[in-house]
């Protein structure tokens, strides 16, 4: 005798089955985006990158990275496209800002959405500039009474060359009134007198005005320290090889020194506002940008100098008025 089947057990059994294994959520996996730092920064350019993987079952489409001045920067910002499917992916920014921040997130387009990994930022480099103060006219010329050995210098501060950390400096211009040879030395350290030597080189200047002269090899700035720019020169009495401008007033821009002794030359002038005219060039280049490294801003080379001093006769300096 045949056992009998329970259809209406059967079939709420089979109901249940179907019901749990509706209920129960299939794994998605995980998608991550990680976003590499950013290297080989210049005033105009970076490079940075990203890598994308998953677990589960997903379709990853293109992947890059999202930049922006902004922070969290999207697809409404500046965008790469570096990469379809996953792996690690490199990305080249360019025509950027100089000295501006950055921020960056790589992406990557998914099944799933837009996902991004986490933010880095950057920050430019500055433009390749001059370092100078004041407005580089010329006001007046110094030089020694009875002629003889001196130098002068501007102190540039560490606060002033925080942007500039590892920048090169090769070239200065300095304003020349008197053909001869000059001794143009750079500093690192001191706040009342340089201390450490950078360089210090000869150089033969044949046309008075603002000469430019090639620092080779170039010197790699550090900003934990002041810099300072001397020019040491011997003359005959008469001659007033040092031009400076004025209007500046600020000691770090007319240190002196003679007999050893460095000293504010404005306060052997009786007061007298001046400024050395001496530049460095700061690049993060090669430097090489041919347009700066011509003579600038001539000046005739048959000067009047009046007998105007401004100190007293004991002072060894003695400060003309070219104009």
């Amino acid at each position: 005798m045949k056992a009998k089947t329970n259809i209406k057990a059967v079939v709420a059994v089979f109901a249940l089955i179907l019901t749990l294994t509706a209920c129960k959520k299939k794994p998605e996996g995980e998608i991550t985006v990680l976003t590499a730092p950013v290297t080989e920064i210049t005033k105009n350019s970076a490079k940075c990158g990203g890598t994308v993987s998953y677990t589960g079952i997903f379709t990853i489409g293109d992947c890059g990275v999202c930049c922006s001045e902004n922070a969290l920067p999207t697809f409404s910002d500046y965008y790469t496209e570096d990469q379809h499917g996953t792996g690690s992916f490199n990305s080249n920014l360019k025509n950027l800002k100089s000295n501006t921040t950055y921020y960056i997130r790589a992406y990557a387009r998914t099944s799933s959405g837009i996902i991004y990994g986490e933010q880095e930022s950057f920050t430019t480099r500055p433009s390749d500039t001059w370092l100078f103060y004041g407005d580089n006219e010329l006001a007046n010329t110094l030089g020694l009474n009875n002629g003889g050995t001196w130098s002068w210098a501007t102190m540039f501060p560490a606060s002033m060359l925080t942007s500039y950390n590892g920048a090169k400096i090769n070239k200065v211009r300095i304003h020349i009134c008197e053909a001869g040879t000059y001794t143009v030395s750079i500093y690192q350290g001191g706040t009342d007198s340089p201390t450490t030597s950078l360089m210090s080189k000869d150089y033969s200047v044949t046309s008075t005005g603002l000469n430019t002269l090639a620092i080779s090899p170039a010197i790699t700035l550090d900003t934990s320290e002041n810099l300072w720019i001397s020019v040491t020169t011997t003359h005959e009495a008469g001659k007033y090889p040092a031009g400076t401008s004025v209007g500046i007033n600020d000691p770090n821009t007319r240190w002196s020194c003679y007999d050893g002794e460095w000293s504010d030359v404005s306060l052997d002038l009786g007061g007298d506002d001046l400024c050395w005219i001496i530049q460095a060039y700061l690049s993060f280049g090669t430097g090489k940008d041919g347009d700066d490294m011509e003579v600038l801003l001539p000046q005739p080379s048959n000067q009047v100098h009046p007998d105007n001093k401004l100190k007293a006769e004991d002072n060894p300096l003695h400060c003309t008025n070219p104009r």
